[in-house]
């Protein structure tokens, strides 16, 4: 049978009419003929005088509705079939020849050298792996964005921050990736002590320093004479003379560190190594037993603190007592 096929396009439109079907026309259009993948395709049946209707959409999907839709998830060409059944029997079909074209999309995707770093000096470089693009979008989190495609980026306060990529192909296809609290930013430590005295009050005295910093789990004392402790709270004896600057670094779960350090915060004098009073302008110092020194000694010897700041010898004796006239 010879059958006379008019075909009609306009935009987005086609109408098929068999003049030897008893009426029976076979038309259809779409909302978009092309678009980025997932492309979803509504199709709307102009046909006339048909009952039912097969529809093959090229992807591997079928459907027996009027007006159906579907959706596209690989990118390339698609040819559309519809076939039409009049009431009374009569069938036919048409084809639709690489009608649909889906482009593929942008897949955004990043990773960061680093998620979690101290307040100070913070700084995040920031790996865009993204597939099928050319243009890119960031978000920072904190109200920063940028167009570089792999770029670095500071916090200037602690927190957690959600990072987002929107990317671009050449097709104006878009994809966005959200990382929720990707970014942690951590306040550092203040590190703060004390001590029990600052200075000593009798020979081989105790000093204890007392860490008051919080969150931490890391503790490193310097005592200004080479002497140090990884003891949160130590104790401490100093065997010389002399003023001593004491230092404590810390450190919390994150790697955060701070460093307090107090200038000459210990003193040792030269007079509290003897029991000493004044009388009538002489120093009178007396061996008797003193706390923290051997009783059985054979001699002492006394120093002073020159002008130069350095300690010199005075007299050595052997006795029990000395009277020593400053000069």
């Amino acid at each position: 049978m010879k059958k006379s096929i008019k075909i009609a396009i306009g935009f987005l439109n086609l109408i098929f009419i068999d003049s030897n079907a008893q009426g029976l026309s076979l038309g259809f259009n779409v909302n978009q003929t092309a678009g980025c993948s997932p492309l979803t395709i509504q199709f709307t049946n102009t046909s006339m005088n048909a009952s039912s209707y097969y529809w093959d959409f090229g992807n591997g999907t079928f459907s027996t509705l009027t007006n159906p839709s579907t959706i596209y998830t690989t990118p390339g060409t698609y040819s559309i079939k519809l076939i039409a059944m009049s009431a009374n029997g009569h069938i036919d079909s048409t084809i639709a020849t690489n009608w649909i074209t889906v482009f593929p999309n942008s897949i955004s995707d990043f990773h960061t050298t680093n998620t979690i770093s101290c307040i100070t000096g913070n700084s995040f470089s920031f790996i865009n792996t993204s597939l099928n693009s050319v243009n890119c979008f960031w978000e920072f989190g904190d109200g920063s964005t940028t167009t570089i495609q792999n770029p670095t980026h500071s916090y200037v306060s602690p927190g957690n921050y959600t990072i987002k990529l929107t990317s671009y192909n050449s097709f104006d296809c878009v994809d966005t990736k959200i990382i929720d609290d990707y970014i942690h930013v951590v306040e550092k430590p203040v590190a703060a002590f004390t001590v029990n005295d600052t200075s000593a009050s009798e020979r081989k005295q105790v000093f204890n320093f007392n860490s008051t910093t919080s969150n931490v789990n890391s503790w490193f004392w310097k005592f200004g004479n080479g002497d140090i402790s990884i003891v949160e709270n130590p104790k401490y004896i100093y065997n010389d003379i002399g003023t001593y600057t004491v230092s404590l670094i810390v450190r919390n779960e994150n790697g955060c560190t701070d460093t307090l350090i107090k200038p000459n915060y210990i003193s040792i004098n030269v007079s509290l190594l003897l029991k000493g009073e004044i009388l009538n302008n002489k120093v009178l110092l007396n061996w008797t037993k003193y706390d923290g020194w051997d009783e059985e000694v054979d001699y002492y010897t006394v120093e002073k603190l020159n002008e130069k700041g350095e300690w010199e010898i005075v007299k050595t004796v052997d006795g029990k007592q000395l009277v020593y006239e400053p000069e």
